[in-house]
């Protein structure tokens, strides 16, 4: 099956509550989907350094970890 992500709401946060990237990853099993199918919140660490696409990636990669953990649980 061909999934499709979308990362939307990127917000990096240095403060009292720590150091973290969060953002809503929306899964598509379909190209033709207008509507996501999953939404995933996903929490990476902060990291200044990294580029916007490898921070999406990150999410993205860290979306996929939470959706099988979740899957194992059931």
């Amino acid at each position: 099956m061909n999934m499709r992500f979308q990362v939307d709401d990127i917000t990096p946060f240095d403060n009292e509550n720590g150091k973290s990237t969060i953002a809503k990853v929306s899964v598509y099993r379909s190209e033709e989907s207008a509507f996501a199918d999953l939404v995933v919140h996903a929490q990476i660490p902060l990291n200044w350094e990294s580029s916007l696409s490898e921070v999406k990636q990150q999410l993205i990669d860290e979306a996929k970890s939470v959706l099988r953990k979740t899957i194992d649980n059931l």
